[in-house]
């Protein structure tokens, strides 16, 4: 398989499609978010006494070793690839297309966000990945979805 991402605006939801579907493909997972944020000790503090810049560039220094990752099926959310799209020209990029009143009926932390940037951010991302979308709204719907567009 080649390198693989799926990509949601939807972070908790998206994360629990890109787990199942690694199951099921027998593969490791990393939720790129979360492992950038954990290699990062004191993120806050270190924008606050760093500078945007320096902390920018260690994203990036953990971003590169966590690509690298072999057999290794990869999540992110919008703003992680959109900032470092270059890294992820070689992979199978594939685009959670929830529609907004499904991201609506979702009860994540940046539902307010999605719904103002909606229009701007689905067309992003149905432009640079492979979208799957379903009418159920439910992970295991989607895993599936994302399993049968990766065996294309």
């Amino acid at each position: 398989m080649s390198k693989f991402l799926v990509i949601s605006l939807a972070k908790e939801f998206g994360d629990q499609v890109a787990k199942n579907v690694a199951d099921k493909l027998n593969l490791k997972y990393l939720n790129i978010d979360k492992y950038v944020q954990y290699s990062i000790a004191e993120p806050e503090k270190m924008l606050e006494k760093c500078g945007k810049e320096y902390y920018n560039q260690q994203v990036v220094k953990h971003l590169e070793v966590a690509i690298g990752f072999e057999d290794t099926l990869f999540f992110c959310g919008y703003s992680t690839f959109m900032k470092n799209q270059p890294y992820f020209f070689d992979f199978q990029k594939i685009y959670l297309g929830l529609s907004l009143k499904q991201l609506q009926k979702l009860d994540e932390k940046d539902k307010i966000i999605n719904k103002i940037a909606f229009p701007d951010r689905h067309r992003f991302l149905s432009k640079n990945a492979k979208k799957v979308k379903s009418r159920e709204l439910n992970v295991e719907a989607f895993a599936n979805l994302v399993i049968k567009e990766a065996n294309k």
